[in-house]
C-alpha cells in the first residue's frame, strides 16, 4: 500500500505512541476536527457553529431541490400557474392533496413538544429535563446560545401553539386533542397549514369514473387557471382560436363559442342532460344537484363531461402549436368511445 499522501488522525493517546505509530505507517499527522463528506468529525464536543454548513444544506438546499423536482415534474412552464402552497392543500380545499413538508415537519416537532410536556418515561425526555428545562418546565423554557438547532425549532413550536391558544393550560390541552386519539399528526398539520374552505366542485371533479388526466384539465377549469388569451398580457390576439368572434376567457371558449356549444348540444342530447351548461358554474350546478346518484348513466354523463372538457382543451393547444383544425364530428365520436370503454361498454 502506497502511503503518499495518507494522514492520520489521532486522540486521546499517549505522545510516545503517538510517534510510535507515524514512524510505523509514515503518514502524516493532521489534527481534528475535519470534515468527512461534509460531516465533522471531532475528538471532543462540538460547538452549533460547526454544523451551520450541513444544516444549511439540509433545511434549505434538500427541501427546495424536491420542491423543485416536484414542480418540474408538474409542470413544464418556468411560471407555474398555481403556487405550490395551493398544490398542498387537500383536495376538499380545491389542492391536489400533496403534502406540505414544512407543515408537516412542524407537525412532527409538535409531538415532541407534547412528549416533553407530558414527560414521558423514555430516555431522551428524561435528558432533556435533567439538562435543559430542569426546573422550569416546558412552557417557561428558554433557549440559550448553545442549545441544538432541534431544541430552538421545538421552542418556535411551542411559541406558536402558545400565540393561537392564549395560555400554556390552553396550549397543553391542544396537544392532548391532537396526540391522544389517533391521526394526532395529522390534525396537528391541518392546523400549522391552515385549514381553508371546502370548494363546491370537488366531488363533480374528482368524480371516481372520470379519468384522472381529464379531472386534472377540469381542476385547472375550476380553479380558472388554464391559459386561455385572455389572461395572457403579452399576446396581441386574444380572439378566440375556434370562432375568432370574441375574447378567449374560459367561459366563451369551453361555453358561449359556437363550436363547442354545438358540441355540448350533441353531448346533452346523447345522454339526455337538462337544462343547458352555458357557464362552468351553471355545469357545476347541475352536476351536483342533478346527478349525484351512482348509476350508470349518471357516470356516463361525468365521464362524457370531464372528456369534452378535456378534448376541447387539447383540440384548442393543437390548433394554435400545430395548426391542426378541429374536426367536430372525429371530437365527439372520441368522448362518446372514451365514455363506452371507461364503463365496459363496447360497439360495433
Amino acid at each position: 500500500m502506497s502511503n503518499v499522501a495518507m494522514h492520520i488522525y489521532m486522540a486521546g493517546i499517549d505522545e510516545t505512541v503517538r510517534h510510535r505509530l507515524l514512524q510505523i505507517t509514515g503518514f502524516q499527522p493532521r489534527e481534528m476536527p475535519f470534515r468527512y463528506l461534509g460531516i465533522p468529525i471531532a475528538s471532543q464536543k462540538l460547538r452549533i457553529s460547526d454544523y451551520t454548513t450541513l444544516l444549511d444544506a439540509l433545511t434549505s438546499g434538500v427541501v427546495d431541490r424536491i420542491y423543485s423536482i416536484c414542480r418540474s415534474f408538474m409542470w413544464t412552464t418556468p411560471r407555474p400557474p398555481i403556487a405550490w402552497a395551493e398544490l398542498c392543500r387537500p383536495r376538499r380545499e380545491g389542492g391536489l392533496g400533496l403534502r406540505d413538508l414544512s407543515a408537516w415537519n412542524r407537525a412532527l416537532l409538535a409531538k415532541v413538544l407534547w412528549r416533553l410536556q407530558d414527560k414521558q418515561d423514555t430516555l431522551w425526555i428524561r435528558w432533556v429535563h435533567h439538562t435543559y428545562l430542569q426546573q422550569s418546565g416546558v412552557w417557561g423554557w428558554t433557549a440559550r446560545h448553545g442549545d441544538s438547532p432541534l431544541l430552538k425549532q421545538i421552542l418556535q413550536i411551542r411559541d406558536s401553539i402558545l400565540e393561537t391558544a392564549g395560555s400554556p393550560a390552553a396550549a397543553e390541552q391542544l396537544l392532548s386533542e391532537w396526540f391522544q386519539q389517533p391521526r394526532g399528526v395529522a390534525r396537528a398539520y391541518d392546523f400549522f397549514r391552515g385549514v381553508r374552505p371546502l370548494q363546491p366542485w370537488v366531488q363533480t371533479v374528482w368524480q371516481s369514473s372520470i379519468q384522472p388526466s381529464h379531472s386534472f384539465t377540469l381542476w385547472l377549469l375550476a380553479r380558472g387557471r388554464l391559459p386561455v388569451r385572455a389572461r395572457q398580457d403579452y399576446i396581441p390576439d386574444r380572439q378566440c382560436v375556434f370562432c375568432g368572434q370574441a375574447e378567449e376567457t374560459l367561459e366563451h371558449l369551453f361555453f358561449q363559442c359556437d363550436t363547442s356549444g354545438r358540441l355540448w348540444g350533441r353531448v346533452r342530447a346523447w345522454l339526455h342532460m337538462r337544462p343547458a351548461m352555458t357557464t362552468f358554474q351553471s355545469m357545476l350546478r347541475t352536476f351536483r344537484q342533478r346527478y349525484r346518484r351512482s348509476y350508470t348513466v349518471t357516470s356516463a354523463r361525468h365521464i362524457a363531461m370531464a372528456a369534452l372538457v378535456h378534448h376541447l382543451w387539447s383540440a384548442r393547444n393543437a390548433l394554435i402549436h400545430e395548426g391542426r383544425q378541429l374536426d367536430e364530428e372525429r371530437l365527439y365520436r372520441r368522448v362518446q368511445t372514451h365514455v363506452y370503454r371507461t364503463l365496459g361498454v363496447y360497439t360495433d
